[in-house]
């Protein structure tokens, strides 16, 4: 089946000019009759889309049961439950925590501020609101600033915490971060209905 040019840009999701430029360049087989460029539907490349359907097609049609002996079919994969444990935050701030309490004590502020910060990721990731999720999420952000200003201003193991300080803003924060920014989304869609 032949198309025309803008129909191939259409279909590839690109201009006119961009699929004239390939015919002349000579990426794009096409045929010019009557003035007007044709292409052969299946000259034309396919979509990263396109590909990772056909893949997966493929791969579908490998565990299909053919008639006489084939394959057989895969087992289901079963889901990994999605529990707290497996939000990012939560999966940084325990370590860290684990690592603040063996460096500075059980009884050092930083350590009450960051298991206040995994407290409200937990009650957060349990609320079912977006506006409440949220509230949780930046109250649990702004705990961990109070634990990275209290490693901040221990004078006695400055050099000790400065990891744990690194790592409490360049991983945590943006973690939860992006927990705020999915709830208030939630939240907003929410109100929008």
């Amino acid at each position: 089946m032949r198309v025309s040019i803008k129909e191939a840009a259409r279909l590839l999701g690109q201009s006119e000019r961009q699929i004239r430029y390939l015919i002349t360049r000579g990426r794009l087989p096409a045929e010019k009759i009557g003035g007007r460029w044709h292409i052969e539907r299946d000259d034309l490349p396919q979509t990263t889309g396109q590909t990772r359907a056909q893949t997966t097609k493929d791969a579908r049609a490998d565990q299909l049961p053919v008639e006489h002996g084939g394959v057989a079919p895969a087992p289901a994969k079963a889901r990994k439950p999605f529990t707290v444990r497996s939000l990012k935050a939560v999966e940084i701030g325990l370590p860290l925590h684990r690592r603040l309490v063996d460096v500075c004590g059980d009884d050092h502020l930083a350590a009450n501020h960051l298991r206040e910060a995994l407290t409200l990721l937990v009650c957060g990731y349990h609320a079912f609101d977006g506006q409440q999720k949220g509230a949780y999420y930046g109250r649990a952000r702004e705990a961990t600033s109070r634990a990275t200003a209290a490693l901040l201003l221990d004078s006695g193991a400055a050099v000790a915490n400065a990891a744990l300080i690194d790592e409490l803003e360049s991983q945590l924060v943006p973690a939860i971060g992006g927990l705020v920014r999915r709830a208030e989304r939630r939240g907003r869609t929410a109100v929008q209905r």
